[in-house]
């Protein structure tokens, strides 16, 4: 016997066409209209239940292989909206219709589609299936039966994207009870288009005639004939139940009256009477067989007991029961979908009591032959909702892994929410599958109730039993899906534990789940300034990804190890890392999917780091489609923050908020505090450079990470955010009077960034301080901070230099016109940081905020004082001394006197007062 093949591969029948029935009449007409319309790019036969469209197709099918031609069928049913199942299942339809192509298969096909089920570019896949049927000339039609019961979604997106190419090669035959959502009116105006609907594919009088006469039987008079054929329309499947039932008709006259009259009761009256004449033994196998989706004579044999199954379905297709034959091997069949209906409608208002055996019956059959998702849709019909759960439970590893997991959360949305909570596994499957789709409150929820049955279980652990082995799996399942939610959510000093746990508990028992924690474990201590992954190490879980089959695994480890190699100052590397993760993310889902804008975004960080402004602009157009909601918070937050950046260079502040305000509805919605403190870092830079010292002020003091920080020293357990928060206190204290403190908290994280060898943090803090030293006067301290990132700067991250403005590329001349003749290993670096400030750029007299028209009455008196004094060349002490004040005392009116000029030293404050007149 035939059998299905395993959950996640193709299910033959789907593929195979049926075979043509004996009894009908060749419609030869009709057929040569088709086969003449054929190199359309789409065939569409468009008509209600009943008229014949299957097997009109099936004759036309057969006609081209016949005649030699290349064609392939895919019957379709609901869970073909599941784009994975659709693709899988087209591809190997192609791939069987003896179309032959070179250059192995493409990603659609059956065994390469892990991970298309999350973010997947419909646009991509269908790019990757033309281009693999382009290797050769010949034409392969394709047969769809059924396309109705695809609904809106990626599948139908898919095959749109396909037909609208309309790729020389692919033709489509398309049947469906309704016209589909296609690209039908760009083809029809093209001449690309073939349409056949009702009307066309309706019985005509001849062909009525033809038909009845084939009975011989019948001996229906030409009147006889003429009624039927204004009663029925040429409907073909009421002219056939007709047939069928007046075979034994004592008065054809009476039983063509007792239904002249009708309309829509037509199809029910025939049915009854086509029952009517069949045998008890017949009747009972119409019946009992249509709560089948489909059926061979093995499962015919284990609904019904004592039955002959192969004797009855060849009496069946003899007498023209509506029966297909869905195989080659005359193994599989399916009831006409309008015949099969209506028998199930009589065999509930006949024998209710009998439905629930012959469907549980049906299952347990359907189960054991590998057959699961029938089996489920068995279950579900009889709302035997504890086996149907059972057999979801035993499914849902293998969905979920094969791809298909829109089938999966179709077939557990089926499930009331008491059983759900009884079913560890599937809960699992589904965390993994919200977490990836950023559905964390549903991921919670489903590993709470998972963990909490789990528990009930486990307190005997041991490996004796198959059940405490099942325990153990399932623990360690639990274990991993709790890691990976933490880490998506960015509670990452529990992810990095959970992962600890997981390694220390677990290692080496699944590649998968011990690749994806390693991971987990390095972006959590990155975090925390350890940056140790080394290539040898990221290549040893490459493998792990790979033994899994895993390549969407593959993007996440190339996008984290990226991050930790950018961090050390490597930056070859990192971009390396970075591309490798794009190219994976195009190669298995497209340039245009969620995943391959998680890549894009962090590669365009790293070329905005480096001032390669145009290459980051064109990579970020391609992500702004995409939603936010979707993998790596280091993505979004690198997304979000280089869009926001790239509009600041060209001084558009409107649309530098506008990304960061995206970027805190998100933080705030999922409660994500890293890229809370992103956002207030940077737009603390831009509120200060647009002036608004006050607003950059009042935002960090507000916010409630600053407030609940003891110490913004490197000290204690060190994360990032401390580290924004201290950049954002110290551009703060710049402008504020407060630079000696801002100057001794960031040397503490000089030190402390450098002696860890994170270098991009590092360079972030040394050219801020930079600015602080220049401004308060110590310029031979900015120089020697300044070298050394220059030094450490090692040809990169020009951006991070240029971001800090007019200040730096003063004491970058500054240093050159000081040193013109040494030759020293930073003065080719600084050479090219000045070059990329610009020519025009000059060491400010006064810097840009000084106010124009200051009056003299605003200076007070002692500030004049002191003003005067220090013109004299006299030191604070000394000014101290002279007013009979204490230095502190001097120092705060310093800040007073800085505040109303607008500058940030003495000195300057001098030659403003001068400038201004206010001194003689």
């Amino acid at each position: 016997m035939s059998k299905s093949l395993a959950i996640g591969r193709v299910i033959r029948n789907k593929i195979d066409p049926p075979s043509q029935r004996a009894g009908l009449i060749g419609r030869d007409s009709l057929q040569r209209r088709l086969l003449e319309q054929i190199d359309k790019q789409v065939t569409l036969i468009s008509a209600p239940a009943g008229y014949g469209k299957s097997s009109l197709m099936t004759s036309v099918y057969h006609r081209l292989i016949g005649a030699g031609k290349s064609a392939c069928w895919l019957s379709l049913d609901t869970y073909d909206n599941d784009i994975v199942r659709f693709a899988t299942h087209l591809t190997a339809a192609i791939g069987q219709s003896g179309f032959r192509v070179e250059g192995g298969e493409p990603a659609t096909s059956p065994g390469s589609h892990q991970g298309m089920g999350v973010g997947v570019d419909v646009q991509f896949l269908a790019e990757e299936l033309l281009e693999w049927l382009s290797s050769q000339q010949s034409v392969v039609h394709v047969f769809l039966d059924d396309l109705h019961l695809l609904s809106e979604g990626p599948a139908l997106e898919f095959l749109s994207a396909v037909i609208i190419c309309e790729h020389p090669n692919l033709k489509f035959v398309i049947a469906s009870r309704e016209v589909p959502q296609l690209p039908l009116a760009r083809l029809r105006a093209r001449g690309r288009l073939c349409e056949l609907e009702a009307d066309a594919v309706a019985f005509s009088a001849d062909e009525v005639r033809d038909f009845m006469r084939q009975s011989a039987s019948l001996g229906l008079s030409d009147e006889q004939i003429t009624l039927l054929y204004k009663k029925t329309e040429g409907w073909p499947a009421s002219l056939q139940m007709v047939s069928i039932a007046m075979e034994s008709a004592r008065d054809p006259d009476v039983f063509i009256s007792r239904f002249s009259g009708a309309d829509k009761d037509i199809a029910d009256f025939l049915v009854e009477e086509v029952l009517a004449k069949q045998s008890t033994q017949m009747q009972r196998f119409l019946l009992g067989t249509s709560v089948l989706k489909s059926m061979s004579a093995e499962l015919v044999n284990a609904v019904l007991p004592s039955t002959d199954a192969v004797h009855l379905i060849e009496q069946a297709e003899a007498k023209n029961l509506f029966l297909l034959r869905l195989d080659r091997e005359r193994t599989w069949y399916r009831y006409h979908h309008l015949f099969g209906d209506l028998l199930r409608r009589v065999l509930v208002e006949r024998s209710p009591e009998s439905v629930e055996g012959y469907r549980r019956r049906a299952g347990t059959w359907l189960a054991a032959h590998g057959r699961i998702v029938e089996a489920i849709e068995q279950a579900f019909a009889i709302n035997d909702q504890s086996w149907a759960g059972s057999l979801l439970e035993s499914a849902c590893s293998e969905l979920f892994a094969s791809g298909q997991t829109a089938m999966l959360q179709s077939l557990a949305d089926q499930l009331d929410e008491a059983e759900l909570q009884k079913l560890p596994r599937l809960q699992l499957e589904l965390v993994w599958d919200s977490v990836i789709r950023w559905r964390f409150h549903e991921a919670r929820e489903l590993l709470h109730e998972a963990q909490r049955r789990l528990s009930l279980s486990a307190s005997e652990l041991s490996t004796e039993s198959p059940k405490d082995l099942e325990t153990h799996q399932l623990q360690m399942k639990s274990l991993h899906r709790q890691g990976m939610l933490q880490a998506f959510t960015d509670k990452l000093k529990d992810a990095e534990r959970t992962s600890l746990e997981w390694l220390d508990s677990y290692s080496h028992q699944d590649p998968y789940m011990e690749a994806s924690c390693r991971v987990a474990l390095w972006m959590c201590r990155r975090d925390r300034f350890i940056c140790d992954a080394s290539p040898a190490e990221t290549e040893v879980l490459r493998k792990l990804f790979n033994d899994a089959g895993a390549k969407f695994g593959i993007v996440f480890l190339d996008a984290v190890a990226g991050s930790i190699f950018l961090e050390r100052g490597d930056v070859t590397a990192a971009e390396r890392f970075f591309r490798g993760a794009l190219d994976t993310a195009i190669r298995i889902q497209g340039e245009t999917s969620a995943l391959a804008a998680m890549a894009c975004a962090q590669l365009a960080m790293l070329l905005y780091c480096e001032n390669r402004l145009d290459e980051a602009a064109i990579l970020l157009r391609g992500v702004i489609a995409q939603p936010l909601e979707f993998g790596l918070l280091d993505s979004i937050i690198a997304r979000q923050l280089t869009v926001a950046r790239l509009a600041r260079t060209n001084q558009n502040f409107t649309d530098a908020h506008e990304a960061l305000d995206a970027a805190d509805d998100l933080a705030e919605r999922f409660e994500l505090p890293r890229l809370q403190v992103n956002v207030l870092a940077l737009r603390t830079h831009l509120y200060i450079e647009q002036g608004h010292i006050h607003q950059a002020q009042h935002l960090l003091e507000s916010h409630p990470e600053y407030r609940t920080l003891r110490s913004l020293n490197p000290e204690g357990c060190v994360d990032s955010r401390r580290e924004l928060i201290a950049i954002a206190f110290s551009r703060v204290a710049l402008e504020t009077g407060r630079g000696t403190e801002a100057i001794k908290l960031l040397r503490r994280w000089a030190a402390w960034t450098l002696e860890r060898h994170c270098v991009l943090s590092f360079l972030r803090v040394s050219v801020l301080l930079t600015r602080l030293f220049w401004r308060s006067g110590d310029v031979p301290a900015a120089r020697r901070v300044l070298i050394e990132a220059l030094v450490h700067a090692d040809g990169s991250f020009d951006r991070i230099f240029l971001d800090e403005g007019e200040e730096i590329c003063a004491v970058l001349q500054d240093l050159l016109q000081s040193n013109p003749a040494i030759d020293v290993p930073w003065l080719s670096r600084l050479k090219a940081v000045l070059k990329a400030f610009g020519s025009g750029m000059e060491i400010p007299r006064v810097v840009p905020a000084a106010v124009p028209s200051i009056r003299l009455e605003s200076l007070s008196e002692r500030e004049l004082e002191i003003i005067r004094l220090t013109a004299h060349s006299l030191a604070a002490q000394e000014v101290a001394q002279a007013l009979g004040l204490t230095e502190s005392t001097v120092k705060w009116y310093w800040q007073r006197i800085f505040e109303k000029l607008g500058v940030r030293r003495r000195k300057l404050a001098v030659r403003a007062a001068k400038e201004r007149g206010l001194l003689v």
